[in-house]
């Protein structure tokens, strides 16, 4: 696969992602989030596990372990996402969980000590002004919703990052279809836990419609098989599949179309109304995060070509000066036909 055919696929994955923001919605008037993200995952380990079948049989404990500790991190975000899309609009839910990308950095310097750039510093103070005109000044117009969605981005970096770890484990067919089907199943306790606690009564609900039985109809059932089938499932496989072919700010960079396609499908499919502050914030913060990763990759680019010029410098220049002045320092030996040793 070429590294523009991985770029591709995710963004078509992208969109696929942005449409899900619009088709949780759909799922969440048939069943309130925390029921609505069990029956989600629930379904997508049915598949998982009908589609690979003979590859779960044998998984190591090692596997195992991993599989679930991540499935918890997913299980956790993807709930508190749901919340959000719940209790806010859906491009403020959208554009406030794509700060993931420059989150990630943050939370690796704090849990690796591995420092982010200068540009993606500067990148993270333009989303912060994209927020200020997100959630209107003084942060007056915050919304219950908002809070869920700013929850979610640590978990989800999180995520990220352990994923991005786990990934040279797990190459390969039988190994990546292992721990995608064991995240699914480790994503079922934690919406299990909420929704004992939150939708079925062992604590108030946040709001009396949580309290709901689930309602099948065909937005809701629509919502729960895209969610699950080529959200949860397909795209998973997407980036999967594509993470050995593109880098990482590419991938960055191409994750951006995520909210576009989320307020524009919230627009025309739900009729949700989009104002102007929404649009400067959100322009902010795409800003910060594409010009942050852009800038940073071509950055690191220039860097390690210069270096690898210096070196090759080295190599094939002939006697330079001493810098303490003793005189010129002799350079390679020349083979017959230039060729030096």
């Amino acid at each position: 696969m070429r590294s523009w055919q991985a770029n591709v696929l995710i963004i078509w994955g992208s969109v696929l992602f942005g449409l899900g923001f619009v088709l949780t919605r759909f799922g969440l008037e048939g069943a309130p989030p925390a029921k609505f993200v069990l029956l989600r995952f629930a379904l997508a380990f049915v598949v998982a596990v009908a589609v690979f079948n003979r590859r779960l049989l044998g998984i190591p404990w090692a596997t195992v372990r991993d599989g679930l500790l991540l499935g918890a991190l997913l299980g956790l975000g993807t709930l508190l996402q749901a919340y959000a899309i719940r209790f806010t609009s859906i491009s403020r839910a959208a554009f406030i969980s794509i700060l993931t990308v420059l989150f990630i950095p943050i939370l690796g310097f704090a849990i690796f000590r591995e420092k982010p750039g200068f540009f993606k510093v500067a990148g993270m103070v333009l989303a912060a002004n994209g927020l200020y005109f997100l959630l209107d000044p003084n942060f007056m117009g915050m919304e219950a919703g908002d809070v869920f969605a700013f929850c979610s981005v640590p978990v989800f970096s999180l995520y990220f990052i352990m994923a991005h770890r786990f990934a040279d484990r797990y190459q390969g067919p039988y190994p990546t279809s292992r721990l995608l089907a064991l995240q699914f199943l480790g994503a079922m306790p934690v919406a299990l836990v909420a929704a004992l606690f939150l939708e079925w009564g062992i604590l108030p609900p946040l709001d009396p419609a949580l309290g709901m039985a689930i309602k099948p109809g065909l937005r809701p059932i629509l919502g729960l098989v895209f969610c699950s089938v080529l959200v949860s499932l397909c795209l998973a496989l997407i980036l999967a599949a594509c993470q050995r072919h593109t880098t990482g700010f590419a991938a960055a960079l191409c994750f951006q179309v995520e909210p576009v396609v989320a307020t524009l499908g919230a627009a025309i499919i739900l009729g949700e109304p989009v104002g102007i502050k929404t649009c400067i914030g959100g322009f902010l913060i795409i800003a910060g995060l594409a010009g942050g990763e852009l800038f940073q990759g071509e950055g690191e680019a220039f860097e390690a070509g210069a270096e690898k010029a210096a070196r090759g410098s080295l190599i094939t220049a002939g006697p330079m000066a001493d810098p303490d002045g003793h005189g010129p320092v002799p350079g390679p030996k020349a083979r017959p036909g230039g060729a030096h040793t």
